[in-house]
């Protein structure tokens, strides 16, 4: 799809977080998680007005071009449809009236209201408006994208809509997204990499979500897994072991192996994958079991007692 031209180039940009530089690679959805104290909604406002290209010093200011901040209904004009609130930032640039109505219906079909396009923004759901406001963003051809909590307040469904747009956009026209979130598991099902802030003024940590689950010190596994029983007791002849699993093979070498009992298990989705944590009762003497286990897992620690013993994953 054709969309404005923009004015940077193909570089990355970067954005401060308290007091250390954030990396925004290209085409990719970055989320910081919002504090207990935080106010997703000034903190991405915040992040947005710090946000610069690479290269670009501190001192120096972005276009709100370049940069676009995407709130519920921000940007929306109540007397206008869907189309007409799409279709309004394309005229700007002086094209044809074909080229600017063709773009504003593809822009609405990437965020999924194609089907709304004739609709006043009363009349639609938050998570629709959000995704109104979204296409209207997308209009002006932004290098970033920064959006304040757009989770907030949906309903499941719409909660999806919203991170499947933000999916597509950032697959289909490789626009560099940064995610202010208070539910870092919601929004980290379409993110490439999570930023949590540090405590009691320690530096923030950035790390790819995979590689995160990798990690079992990682601050960002930490607010990306959920979790699991601690006071499981352990069958008779059994040993208790913890595991992440990661993607479906390992899930399913779990489920069908006669020598693990699972106690408790919390499954979550990050994109198209699915991420288990395990609370696992492993027969004694199932040698072959815990070996299989250390092949699989992301993480796998053997619980003795109230101490862990960290195994090599």
């Amino acid at each position: 799809m054709t969309v404005p031209p923009s004015p940077a180039g193909p570089g990355g940009w970067w954005t401060e977080l308290d007091g250390s530089v954030l990396d925004l690679p290209p085409g990719t959805i970055t989320v910081v998680v919002a504090g207990p104290h935080d106010d997703p909604a000034a903190l991405a406002e915040s992040l947005g007005d710090r946000c610069r290209e690479d290269g670009q010093p501190r001192a120096t200011s972005s276009s709100r071009r370049q940069v676009r901040l995407v709130g519920a209904g921000a940007g929306l004009v109540a007397h206008r449809t869907v189309f007409g609130n799409a279709l309004a930032p394309l005229r700007r640039f002086g094209a044809d009236a074909g080229w600017c109505a063709s773009t504003a219906m593809r822009l609405l079909d990437l965020v999924g209201l194609a089907g709304k396009a004739g609709s006043l923004t009363h009349q639609l759901s938050g998570g629709e408006r959000w995704r109104a406001a979204l296409a209207v963003a997308l209009a002006h051809g932004p290098d970033v994208l920064v959006a304040g909590d757009p989770l907030a307040g949906h309903d499941e469904c719409d909660a999806a809509g919203v991170l499947a747009a933000l999916d597509r956009i950032r697959a289909e026209l490789g626009t560099t997204v940064l995610v202010v979130a208070a539910d870092a598991r919601q929004a980290g099902r379409v993110a490439d990499r999570v930023a949590v802030r540090g405590r009691d003024g320690a530096a923030p940590v950035c790390e790819p979500v995979f590689a995160a689950l990798m990690n079992p010190s990682s601050p960002v596994a930490e607010v990306l897994l959920p979790a699991i029983a601690d006071a499981a007791p352990a069958p008779a002849q059994c040993r208790l072991v913890d595991a992440v699993l990661i993607g479906h093979a390992a899930l399913a070498a779990v489920a069908t192996s006669s020598d693990l009992v699972v106690l408790d298990a919390e499954r979550i989705r990050l994109g198209e994958t699915p991420v288990a944590r395990y609370r696992l009762a492993v027969r004694e003497g199932a040698v072959a079991a815990l070996e299989l286990l250390d092949r699989i897992a992301a993480q796998m620690c053997v619980v003795d007692t109230a101490t862990s013993v960290a195994l090599a994953a």
